[in-house]
């Protein structure tokens, strides 16, 4: 696109000088402003489709970090279900600790604790 216009200017050009209608300074002036122009627009179309593609490209990341919130808020949810039954499963545990204290304080009435471990009493005296 861009050279067949700088042919077509510059066979315009050749026809003029040809025929003595422009001098040759004015010509080559003429032909270095017009590819000046040529490149100006180039330059805008490269410019308005680098646009193009960071808006493309933004709209995308835009969706993955939806897409990312999304899942660290499944996960966020996830975690504090789990938190909870744990939570449950403790409290269960220490009942269950505290139950098993109380019984086997009931049975070891000739027997004294030391240090966690049950010792007779007539070892301890």
């Amino acid at each position: 696109m861009f050279s067949s216009s700088v042919l077509a200017v510059s066979g315009a050009h050749g026809f003029l000088l040809f025929h003595g209608l422009i001098d040759i300074w004015s010509a080559v002036q003429v032909t270095a402003l017009v590819a000046l122009c040529g490149l100006v627009v180039l330059l805008l179309i490269q410019v308005r489709r680098t646009a193009v593609q960071i808006r493309q490209l933004r709209r995308g990341l835009d969706r993955q970090a939806r897409e990312v919130a999304e899942i660290a808020g499944e996960n966020r949810a996830e975690l504090f279900g789990r938190a909870d039954a744990l939570a449950e499963q403790l409290g269960t545990v220490a009942e269950s600790v505290a139950e098993l204290r109380e019984q086997s304080r009931g049975r070891v009435s000739d027997a004294q604790v030391f240090g966690g471990a049950s010792v007779p009493a007539r070892a301890a005296s």
